[in-house]
């Protein structure tokens, strides 16, 4: 298992996350949590010389859209958007500080979790989320 730490929006360092408080942050969290700070969050998972990072940017009504990043040499060499509706994705609406992302990104707060529980574990994107590449995106998206 790798190094874990989750950066929570306020810019709080957690290592080694527990995995129920994390589920809750996602699933329930606190009045307010996701708008305090930065108003994301992200995990970075480190084993040997790879890092992935999985950054959680969460919108009130829309869900949270996961965007995953593989690092080599400390440079994003691979970037991977969460995907919902493909149909939505020339429209954006804030999930973060001043941050725009298509609406087609975001994931219902369960499948969300899914995506973060694998990563916790492994590092890795979860098959129960569809993803998408950033070239992907129409003319109007953002990512």
């Amino acid at each position: 298992m790798g190094r874990i730490v989750y950066i929570s929006p306020d810019s709080k360092v957690v290592r080694s996350p527990d995995v129920s408080a994390m589920q809750a942050l996602v699933i329930n969290p606190p009045p307010g949590y996701w708008l305090s700070g930065s108003g994301s969050g992200s995990i970075e998972f480190e084993d040997g010389a790879s890092r992935r990072c999985l950054l959680l940017l969460p919108n009130e009504t829309y869900g949270i859209y996961l965007k995953y990043i593989v690092f080599k040499n400390g440079v994003a060499r691979e970037t991977w958007l969460s995907l919902q509706d493909r149909t939505m994705l020339s429209k954006v609406c804030e999930c973060s500080d001043e941050w725009y992302a298509s609406i087609g990104l975001f994931l219902p707060r369960n499948i969300a979790w899914l995506g973060i529980q694998e990563f916790l574990k492994t590092g890795k994107r979860s098959e129960n989320v569809n993803w998408i590449q950033p070239v992907e995106l129409p003319d109007g998206g953002n990512w």
